[in-house]
């Protein structure tokens, strides 16, 4: 099941025990309002081996894929993940709490508190 904030998906099945909301054939997730809400719903997920690249050559001009072959095996620790996306209103209030954030330029449409949050960068966080 593909979930995107705001968005109605068709019901396929859950996967994960978080609240939803039922409309006919369709749901849609319902994120938390606050951080602490959103902490209390991270899923664990747990450590495991994949497999990375690729196992076939590409014709690679640029450069860009010199770092997918060969396939070799990748070990990740557990980690824990939102169930739902960071709403502008929770990134609102994780700004407010670190005076070294600040909010970055709004979209088009503006700042909505229950949308998600976009334009923020992996670095932004770390």
């Amino acid at each position: 099941m593909r979930c995107f904030w705001g968005s109605i998906v068709p019901v396929i099945f859950v996967v994960c025990d978080v609240c939803f909301f039922y409309i006919c054939d369709y749901v849609v997730m319902i994120a938390p309002l606050t951080l602490k809400q959103y902490v209390s719903q991270l899923q664990t997920i747990p450590s495991g081996r994949f497999t990375m690249g690729r196992t076939y050559e590409i014709e690679d001009v640029e450069g860009f894929f010199k770092d997918e072959v060969p396939a070799h095996p990748v070990d990740v620790s557990s980690f824990r993940l939102g169930a739902t996306p960071v709403t502008v209103g929770m990134w609102r209030e994780y700004v407010r709490a670190d005076p070294s954030l600040s909010m970055p330029d709004a979209p088009e449409w503006g700042w909505i508190d229950n949308h998600p949050m976009v334009n923020v960068s992996w670095n932004d966080i770390m």
